[in-house]
C-alpha cells in the first residue's frame, strides 16, 4: 500500500472518529481512539506535520465535546475529555521520541553499513582480512576478505581443520601447536605459513592476533590475515637479482686479477717443467740416481699441487650457485682471500699486515661471499693507497672479537681517508670516487653481510688512515639461535 493510501486512511479514521464522538450516546472516551490516528501518522508525515495532526485532534475532541455536551459539562464528561486530550498529548509526545530514536537509529545504521563498507574496501585493497576464533575450541569468525584470501566460498563456515586442510604440510604443525597453546601462554600471536591452492600455488600469509576476553576456559582472539605472497615474490626475486649481480662482480673482479693469477699458476708450472727436466737427467746417469728423481717428483707433486689451489680458489669464486652456510674460520678466510690478491698487492707495492685473535674466531656463512666481502675491501684499499701514495702503502687486516657473541673483520689503511661528506654514501648502490668505478661492489658487500645477520660501517681515523670493516655473529650465537628456531618449529 502506498504512502498517499495510508495517509487518506489516518484522516478517514480521525473523520470516523469524530462522528462516533459527536452523534454516538457512548458513556466513554471515545477521542482517546486519535491515538490511533497519531501512531498511524509518525511513520507517514514530518514532525511538523504530526503536531498539526495532534492539534487536530485536540481540536475535534474539544468541538465534538462542544457538540455533544455544551458548554457545561458534568464532572464525569469533563474527565473523559481531559482523559482523550490528555492521551492525544502523551501519544504525540512518545510518538515524536519513537520516531527520533528511529531515526538516530537509521542515521547510526547507515554510518554502520559506510565503516563496513570503508573497512571491507580497505582490507580488500591492502589484502588483509580479519579473523576471531576461541581455544581450545578453535570456533572461527572470519571477514569476507579473510575467506577471498583463503578463497574459500563466501557461505563456508571457517574451521581450524579447514583451515589446516589448505596449509602448507610442512606448516600444518607448527601453526596447529601455535593456536592450541597461545591460550595458555597468553601471548600475542604472531606467525608466517604458506597455503597450497587447489591448482597449486602457494600463498605466503602473515596473521597477527591478541586476547580479546577469557570465558571460563576459553580465551578469545581477534586478529589479522595478511596475504603477502606479491611481497615475499618480490624478495625472492630481489635476492636473486643480488646473487646475479654479485656473480657478476665476482667475475669482474677475477678479470681484473687474471694477470695476477695467470703469473701464480704460471710459477708452479715452471717449477714443474724445471723438476721434470732435472729427474729426467738424474735418470740419465750411469747408474740412476733414484734419490734425486724421487725428490724432483716430491717437488713436481707439491707445485702441482699450489697450481691446482690456486685454479680452486679461482674456481670458487667465479662459481655460480646456491648460498651454502657453514662453519668457516674467520681467519683461514682471510689468508686464502689475500692469496688471490698476493699478486696484484706486490705489483703496485703495498704492504699488507694481519692481526688475528688467539682464539678460535668461528663464524656461520658462506665461504664464497664473505671471500668476495674480504677481497673487495682489500683492493678498494689498495686502489685507494695507489691514488693517493707513491710509496709507504700500508694496509693492516684485523680480525678480533666485538663482543662475547660477535667477530668483526676491519681493513684499514693509510691512504688518506674518505672525504666526510662521502662516508655516509659509500655503501649506496652506483656511488663511487673512482672515474672509472661502477659503485656496486662496496653496495653489494653491504647487501652479503646484512644477508648474514651483520653489519659493515666505514669510518675515517687519525693520522690519514681509514677503516672499513664488517660484524657478524660468532658460529656458536648463530648455531644456538638456529637451534632454537628448531625447536620452536618443533
Amino acid at each position: 500500500m502506498s504512502s498517499d493510501w495510508k495517509k487518506a486512511g489516518a484522516l478517514l479514521i480521525a473523520v470516523v472518529i469524530f462522528l462516533v464522538d459527536v452523534f454516538s450516546s457512548l458513556d466513554i472516551a471515545v477521542a482517546v481512539l486519535y491515538v490511533l490516528v497519531i501512531l498511524i501518522s509518525v511513520d507517514l508525515f514530518s514532525k511538523k506535520m504530526l503536531l498539526g495532526i495532534t492539534c487536530l485532534c485536540i481540536i475535534l475532541t474539544i468541538i465534538a465535546f462542544i457538540i455533544s455536551h455544551g458548554v457545561e459539562c458534568s464532572d464525569e464528561s469533563c474527565g473523559r475529555g481531559g482523559i482523550s486530550i490528555a492521551a492525544i498529548g502523551i501519544a504525540s509526545l512518545l510518538a515524536l521520541k519513537s520516531s527520533a530514536s528511529r531515526e538516530q537509529l537509521r542515521a547510526q545504521l547507515q554510518l554502520l553499513a559506510r565503516s563496513q563498507a570503508f573497512l571491507a574496501g580497505a582490507q580488500q585493497l591492502s589484502l588483509t582480512g580479519s579473523i576471531g576464533f576461541r581455544v581450545p575450541s578453535t570456533d572461527m569468525y572470519w571477514s569476507e576478505e579473510a575467506k577471498r584470501i583463503f578463497e574459500f566460498n563466501k557461505a563456508v563456515s571457517p574451521t581450524l581443520d579447514l583451515m589446516l586442510g589448505v596449509t602448507h604440510p610442512d606448516d600444518q604443525q607448527r601453526l596447529r601447536s601455535m593456536l592450541e597453546d597461545v591460550c595458555a601462554s597468553q601471548s600475542q600471536v604472531e606467525v608466517e605459513f604458506r597455503l597450497v591452492m587447489a591448482d597449486g600455488r602457494i600463498k605466503y600469509l602473515q596473521m597477527w592476533a591478541r586476547q580479546y576476553e577469557i570465558t571460563g576456559h576459553e580465551c578469545e582472539f581477534i586478529g589479522a590475515l595478511m596475504d603477502i605472497t606479491t611481497t615475499r615474490k618480490a624478495e625472492e626475486a630481489l635476492h636473486r637479482s643480488q646473487a646475479e649481480l654479485a656473480h657478476i662482480t665476482r667475475v669482474t673482479m677475477l678479470g681484473e686479477l687474471a694477470a695476477s693469477i695467470a703469473h701464480e699458476v704460471n710459477q708452479p708450472l715452471a717449477a714443474v717443467l724445471t723438476d721434470s727436466q732435472a729427474g729426467l737427467r738424474w735418470l740419465g746417469r750411469v747408474p740412476p740416481d733414484f734419490h734425486e728423481v724421487t725428490k724432483a717428483v716430491e717437488r713436481i707433486g707439491a707445485q702441482a699441487q699450489r697450481a691446482a689451489d690456486v685454479i680452486r680458489r679461482v674456481r670458487d669464486l667465479s662459481k655460480k650457485g646456491k648460498i651454502f652456510q657453514e662453519k668457516l674460520e674467520l681467519d683461514s678466510l682471510l689468508a686464502e682471500s689475500l692469496l688471490l690478491v698476493e699478486r696484484e698487492l706486490y705489483i703496485n707495492k703495498v704492504t699488507v699486515s694481519t692481526e688475528t685473535e688467539a682464539s678460535p674466531v668461528s663464524i656461520y656463512g658462506d665461504k664464497v661471499q664473505l671471500q668476495q666481502v674480504i677481497i673487495n675491501l682489500v683492493l678498494n684499499a689498495m686502489q685507494s693507497l695507489c691514488a693517493t701514495r707513491d710509496h709507504g702503502r700500508k694496509i693492516v687486516v684485523c680480525i678480533k672479537r666485538g663482543d662475547a657473541d660477535h667477530l668483526e673483520l676491519i681493513v684499514r689503511d693509510n691512504g688518506g681517508g674518505i672525504p666526510d661528506q662521502d662516508v655516509v654514501n659509500v655503501f649506496s648502490p652506483f656511488f663511487t670516487t673512482k672515474s672509472s668505478g661502477m659503485g656496486v661492489g662496496l653496495s653489494i658487500c653491504k647487501s652479503i653481510i646484512e644477508a648474514h645477520e651483520g653489519q659493515i660501517w666505514a669510518e675515517n681515523e687519525s693520522a690519514g688512515w681509514v677503516a672499513v670493516g664488517f660484524r657478524l655473529p660468532s658460529y656458536e650465537l648463530r648455531e644456538g639461535m638456529r637451534k632454537n628456531d628448531a625447536f620452536m618449529t618443533n
